[in-house]
């Protein structure tokens, strides 16, 4: 079954973001960091509606992490040029995370500890409105 365009959920985003406070934010993510999320986000545990086939290659791959955390990336207050379209769910974890960085840190490692132990379940996140 070809998957079409799955939206980004907000566990998703919050593993994403993750690296980049990790990290401090350079303008790439490191490599490794992105093929290792891409792989654990291709397993589909978040998405378990989604049974993705050989010809799905595009699925949560290494340069859809890398554009999710761009999006992350040029949405933060500062960033000096102009923000890419990365939805409202991007937007509104951004927002959370000026006052609430750690939370979100955090939360993404948590989510990435359950991704690779195959234990994910999405739990709430006080204040997090997504």
């Amino acid at each position: 079954m070809k998957t079409t365009r799955v939206p980004w959920h907000r566990d998703e985003i919050l593993v994403v973001a993750a690296i980049g406070i990790k990290y401090g934010w350079p303008n790439t993510s490191p490599r490794s960091e992105k093929e290792k999320l891409s792989s654990l986000l291709r397993r589909c545990a978040v998405h378990p509606e989604i049974e993705l086939g050989e010809e799905d290659t595009k699925f949560r791959n290494v340069n859809g992490v890398e554009r999710k955390y761009y999006d992350l990336l040029t949405a933060r207050p500062g960033y000096p040029g102009n923000a890419t379209n990365g939805g409202k769910t991007t937007y509104s974890i951004v927002e959370y995370m000026i006052e609430h960085q750690m939370e979100v840190f955090e939360a993404g490692i948590k989510i990435r500890q359950m991704l690779e132990s195959d234990t994910y379940r999405s739990f709430v996140i006080p204040g997090l409105r997504v």
